[in-house]
C-alpha cells in the first residue's frame, strides 16, 4: 500500500513482494559492524562522473523506451591503464509532489553514491519512472526497462558499457520503498547482479499488492527498516523475505549467513526521526517522508549496524562474492510472434515474469494452448508448443516437470536455440501420470526454448534452473 506524501523525494512503502529463501537463525545479539564484518574497509579518492550514462524507460509503467532518464554519480579518481570498476545503483523511493522529479539529485543518493564510489564502485543514482503505478505488469516493465541485458537501450545494457566499468566484476544494488522492490528484481534480470541492500520493503502478505519472485541468495539480501514503519516492520512478513526466523528483537543480521537479514532501526538509535518509513532523513515534522529534508545523523556519520558506511561496506563484500548460481524464469515473448488480443494491454510483451499472474490462456493463431500461469512460482501448465525467451547466454540445466493428468503418461521435447543459432534438443517420457521429475538439459549459451508437450496431457513446468557465469579473473 503506498501512502503518498503531499511533497517528497521518497514516498511511503511500496507493498514489497518478495520470495522466500529457506534459511533461518535465532535471535541475535547487538553487534558493531566492524564485528559482523570481521574487518574494516578502505576507502579511495572518487571523482564525479562528467558524463554518466542515460537510458529508455517507462512512462507511467508502459513501454520501454517511453522516456529518456539521466544518471548521476561518481567514480573512483584512480582509472590509470584503463582499470575498471563493478557497477553500483541506487533507486529513490515513490515521487509525488512539485520539483520530486529531482529526488535522484538530492541528499540521500548523493550520500550514498559517494560512499559506494569510496569503496571501488562506478556509483550511480537512477533517475526512473517513480510514480505511483506500481501494478505487477507495471513494476515488470519498469524493471525490464531498468535491468534487462538484451535491451541495448536498458539501464544496465548502457551503464555497463560506460567508461570505467565493468559488469563482470558485478553490480550491486540499493533502493528504498519502490526504488527496493526494484533494486532487489535486479538480480532476477541479470545474473551480474550479486546482492541488494533495501530499506523501506517488507510488508505482511495481505497488504502485499502482488508478488514477485526474487533471484537473491539469502546471504545476498539485506534489508534495514525504521521499526515505527507500520508497512514494513512486521517480522514474520522480513523473516520470510530473507529467510531467517526471529520472532522478537530488531537486529537479524545473520553472521552465519554473510551478515545478511534484516535490522529494525530503533527510534532511540536516531537523533531527527522517529524510526518511520524515511528513517534516514529528518522531515518537516508534518508526516514522514516530507520535505525539505536533512539526512539523519546518526545514519549518514554514524557505524551502527544501520549506518549508511556499514550497510556500504557489507554491500562492498557481498557484492565481491562469487556470481550467484541461481533458478531464473524465463520470460513469456509471443505465442506464434505476439501477444494475442486477449492479454494486449495486460502484459507488456517479454515482460511477464512467471508468478505474477493467475490462470490465464493465451492463444496462439486463435487455437488454444491452454497455456496458463500455475497456483505456485515458476508454474507454467500447457499443451502443444510454445516458446519461452532468456535468460541470454547461461547454461539451462535442469528444468522440473508435473504429469498432472490423471489419465495419461506425457513426452516432453525441448529445442534449445543458443546464443550462436545451434539447435540442441532434448526429449523425455514417458513421464508417469501425477509423477514429478527433474529433467536434466545441461545446455550452454541459451537464447530460447521451444517446449512441445504432448497434447493428450496437461503438463506443469514447475521451475527452470539456470547457472549463472563463472568467475573471471581480469
Amino acid at each position: 500500500m503506498f501512502r503518498p506524501t503531499a511533497s517528497t523525494y521518497v514516498a511511503r512503502s511500496l507493498g514489497s513482494a518478495l520470495l522466500a529463501v529457506g534459511a533461518s537463525c535465532a535471535d541475535l545479539p547487538e553487534r558493531s559492524e566492524s564485528e559482523l564484518l570481521g574487518r574494516d574497509q578502505a576507502l579511495v579518492s572518487i571523482t564525479p562522473l562528467t558524463a554518466p550514462p542515460s537510458y529508455q524507460g517507462t512512462l507511467t509503467g508502459a513501454n520501454c523506451g517511453s522516456q529518456q532518464y539521466p544518471t548521476k554519480g561518481f567514480r573512483p579518481t584512480n582509472v590509470a591503464n584503463g582499470k575498471k570498476y563493478p557497477l553500483f545503483l541506487y533507486f529513490v523511493g515513490t515521487i509525488t509532489g512539485s520539483g520530486a522529479e529531482d529526488g535522484y539529485d538530492s541528499d540521500a543518493p548523493n550520500a550514498v553514491t559517494e560512499a559506494m564510489a569510496q569503496r571501488e564502485y562506478v556509483a550511480l543514482s537512477v533517475k526512473y519512472d517513480a510514480g505511483l503505478d506500481v501494478a505487477p505488469n507495471q513494476i515488470l516493465t519498469k524493471a525490464a526497462c531498468l535491468f534487462d541485458p538484451n535491451r541495448a537501450d536498458s539501464l544496465i545494457a548502457t551503464a555497463c558499457a560506460s567508461p570505467y566499468v565493468n559488469c563482470e566484476l558485478g553490480v550491486v544494488t540499493w533502493g528504498h520503498s519502490q526504488g527496493g522492490v526494484l533494486a532487489a528484481l535486479a538480480a532476477s534480470y541479470d545474473a551480474r547482479v550479486r546482492a541488494a541492500w533495501t530499506t523501506g520493503v517488507g510488508q505482511t502478505p495481505e497488504s502485499r499488492p502482488y508478488t514477485i519472485t526474487l533471484n537473491l541468495p539469502s546471504s545476498r539480501l539485506r534489508i534495514v527498516n525504521g521499526e515505527n514503519d507500520t508497512g514494513s516492520n512486521n517480522r514474520a512478513a522480513l523473516n520470510e523475505i530473507t529467510g531467517k526466523n526471529c520472532q522478537t528483537g530488531l537486529n537479524c543480521l545473520d553472521p552465519a549467513d554473510n551478515n545478511a537479514g534484516w535490522y529494525l532501526v530503533a527510534a532511540n538509535q536516531l537523533q531527527q526521526n522517529p524510526a518511520d518509513h524515511c528513517w534516514f532523513f529528518r522531515d518537516n515534522g508534518l508526516f514522514p517522508c516530507s520535505g525539505p529534508v536533512s539526512l539523519e545523523p546518526n545514519w549518514e556519520n554514524g557505524s551502527l549496524p544501520f549506518s549508511l558506511s556499514s550497510n556500504a561496506d557489507w554491500l562492498k563484500t557481498a557484492g565481491l562474492g562469487t556470481p550467484i548460481s541461481r533458478k531464473l524464469a524465463f520470460d513469456f515473448k509471443g505465442f506464434g510472434g505476439g501477444w494475442p488480443t486477449a492479454l494486449t494491454g495486460q502484459y507488456p510483451a517479454g515482460t511477464v515474469d512467471w508468478g505474477t499472474a493467475s490462470n490465464f490462456t493465451a492463444f496462439d493463431n486463435g487455437t488454444t494452448r491452454h497455456a496458463f500461469i500455475g497456483p505456485a512460482a515458476y508454474d507454467l501448465e500447457a499443451r502443444g508448443t510454445f516458446t519461452l525467451w532468456g535468460p541470454q547466454g547461461r547454461t539451462l540445466t535442469t528444468v522440473t516437470a508435473f504429469n498432472s493428468d490423471v489419465f495419461v503418461d506425457a513426452f516432453v521435447s525441448f529445442k534449445v536455440t543458443k546464443t550462436n543459432g545451434e539447435d540442441v534438443t532434448r526429449t523425455f517420457g514417458p513421464i508417469p501420470r501425477q509423477e514429478e521429475r527433474p529433467l536434466a538439459l545441461n545446455i550452454p549459451n541459451a537464447k530460447s526454448v521451444e517446449i512441445t508437450s504432448s497434447r493428450g496431457a496437461r503438463v506443469q513446468f514447475r521451475r527452470f534452473e539456470v547457472d549463472g557465469p563463472a568467475a573471471k579473473k581480469l
